[in-house]
């Protein structure tokens, strides 16, 4: 097994992180509002290094598109990434505390929007393609109150058979959960399945495949 890489070069409490298919690595800087790429031909090399108007909670790349989760918007760059480089738009409709994101198969955007506070619950929402600055969302799904349900925050979500599945956390109760939606969605969708447990108090992320669901806790 090879020897691990260690990344510190524009490093500032990372938050997020993601690659594209030339493996790439993007960086999101909580600390210091940046975004950092390392070139895959030498991670230690200087990295490109972007600004972010906010700290970026989140990172999304697919194809030639980095998607950053801010925490009253989303930052979409074109890729290749440069030092000069400025959103091609931004999307701040309905957006508050992005920690999640992901893209269907149309290359729809779809984003867990946690809203953080024990009594403020959060939503999921969809921007459809082309993306543009002022779009509003297609979609806007609203969790229940955190007071009334506790898996009220989304924190991460993907899509496993055709489902998009939403990691909840607890809204400072005691507990978290999963949440299973038909597609299409739209505004008046509800959970297939929900699952409540303490076991989930407090996931934050999970890994999606068409087979396996898992959540880390």
């Amino acid at each position: 097994m090879a020897s691990p890489t260690t990344v510190t070069s524009g490093v500032s409490d990372p938050y997020a992180v993601a690659f594209d298919s030339a493996d790439n690595l993007y960086v999101g800087n909580e600390n210091a509002s940046t975004v950092t790429m390392y070139a895959a031909s030498s991670y230690t090399a200087a990295p490109v290094s972007v600004s972010t108007s906010a700290n970026p909670l989140s990172l999304l790349v697919a194809g030639n598109t980095l998607y950053v989760g801010e925490g009253s918007h989303i930052d979409v760059f074109a890729l290749p990434l440069t030092n000069a480089a400025s959103p091609t738009a931004t999307l701040s409709s309905g957006i508050h505390e992005p920690y999640g994101m992901t893209l269907d198969g149309a290359g729809n955007l779809y984003v867990a929007n946690s809203d953080g506070g024990s009594n403020s619950s959060g939503s999921i929402t969809e921007f459809t393609t082309p993306f543009t600055t002022g779009n509003s969302p297609a979609v806007t799904i609203s969790e229940p109150d955190c007071s009334i349900d506790h898996s009220c925050e989304p924190f991460s979500l993907g899509f496993a058979g055709g489902d998009l599945y939403v990691v909840n956390q607890s809204g400072g109760q005691s507990l978290g959960g999963v949440d299973e939606y038909a597609t299409p969605i739209s505004s008046s969708s509800t959970p297939l399945v929900s699952i409540n447990t303490s076991s989930f108090a407090e996931p934050y992320f999970s890994a999606l495949t068409p087979a396996v669901f898992s959540v880390s806790l």
